[in-house]
């Protein structure tokens, strides 16, 4: 236990990703959020992108929701490869052509924001991996169930508050899950989503990391 409490206290003094990074043309980086597994957004055209850029950002949830097609606003999984094709057209946020690399929509080239642009940060995979090593593999059975019981016991969507509101009381219902079992929040999303896990939100269906559930 103590060697896990070590390996965990060295895990949360490494950012997760390079602090600081401008994207480059020709460079390989993945596209993340700063909410862990939410969807990218990418956008066909650069026009698109400058217009859709307040709902993709600081826009509000179900606005932007409406509004992803899946051809001139369409969201990608988070955590996907990509690579930089342009130079980066000088916007707030700047705004980038990109190549997918991995997944449904490999080889796709399509536009994103410099912000949702990353690159991994190997000392973090190398100290997530260590605590992992030494906590040992998760019992999925109990953290669904303590998921479930979270959720029921939170009731997000009978809260007064704005559809990102009711997000936010979703992961905060997890994190304490999250903490008991020394995960991060994508093993329990892996878990809950492997298990059908979903919450009802506005008569619409998401994940518990916020991502609508079209299907």
């Amino acid at each position: 236990m103590f060697g896990l409490a070590v390996a965990l206290a060295a895990l949360a003094q490494v950012p997760e990703y390079v602090p600081g990074y401008a994207p480059q043309m020709g460079e390989t980086a993945v596209l993340a959020r700063d909410e862990v597994g939410r969807r990218v957004p990418v956008v066909k055209t650069a026009g698109a992108a400058m217009s859709f850029s307040p709902y993709a950002h600081e826009g509000v949830d179900n606005h932007y929701e409406k509004l992803v097609d899946g051809d001139q606003l369409a969201e990608i999984e988070a955590g996907t490869p990509v690579q930089i094709i342009d130079e980066g057209i000088k916007f707030r946020p700047p705004i980038y052509q990109i190549q997918i690399l991995a997944g449904p929509a490999k080889g796709k080239t399509t536009y994103t924001y410099a912000d949702f642009l990353r690159v991994p940060n190997p000392a973090f995979a190398r100290a997530a991996a260590a605590a992992r090593k030494k906590r040992g593999p998760l019992d999925k059975a109990a953290v669904t169930a303590e998921i479930k019981e979270a959720l029921d016991k939170a009731k997000p969507d009978e809260a007064v508050l704005d559809l990102k509101g009711k997000k936010k009381l979703v992961r905060d219902a997890i994190d304490p899950i999250c903490r008991k079992y020394r995960a991060d929040f994508r093993e329990a999303l892996s878990i809950a989503n492997q298990a059908g896990v979903l919450v009802k939100l506005n008569a619409e269906r998401y994940d518990i990391a916020g991502n609508l559930l079209r299907k």
